[in-house]
């Protein structure tokens, strides 16, 4: 399902993602997939979703430098 770039529809998707679920979005170029990179079960639905060895590493977006050392490798 797609759809519209909407504050309801962005509170959505923040939801679908606190609850452990995964997203799709649009970047400049391709979809990407987005999760909570702090849930390791969500991480791995991403990594399951796209057929992707665990050996290639996923892009992880933060709010602050501080938030660095709560992501683990």
């Amino acid at each position: 399902m797609i759809l519209a770039a909407t504050n309801e529809n962005i509170k959505l998707a923040a939801s679908k993602i606190t609850a452990g679920d995964i997203v799709a979005f649009p970047t400049e170029t391709v979809y990407g997939l987005g999760a909570n990179a702090f849930d390791a079960k969500a991480v791995e639905k991403i990594y399951n979703t796209k057929n992707r060895p665990l050996s290639k590493p996923l892009i992880v977006h933060l709010h602050s430098v501080e938030q660095i050392g709560m992501v683990s490798p």
